[in-house]
């Protein structure tokens, strides 16, 4: 079975932002309205085997992903979940 998120990172109509260690896209299926997922470039199964630099690179990023979010859509407030 494929990984889901490998998946969208292999459609480029939903990657909204992607550098060398790190990703961020739109899905398909979403638990909220504009879901944004952030997450490493790398396949990595576990939490536990992303590096301290990587998760703190997709903080920064879900953190300024939730700001442009707040100010461009007018948004009440911002989640971030770690899944």
């Amino acid at each position: 079975m494929e990984c889901e998120l490998c998946q969208i990172r292999e459609r480029d109509e939903l990657v909204l932002y992607q550098d060398k260690e790190v990703v961020i896209a739109l899905k398909d299926t979403v638990v909220t309205p504009g879901q944004i997922t952030v997450y490493p470039k790398e396949h990595i199964t576990i939490l536990e085997m992303v590096s301290d630099n990587i998760l703190m690179r997709c903080s920064e990023l879900a953190n300024k992903v939730s700001i442009a979010a707040f100010e461009s859509l007018g948004s009440q407030g911002t989640n971030i979940v770690v899944r």
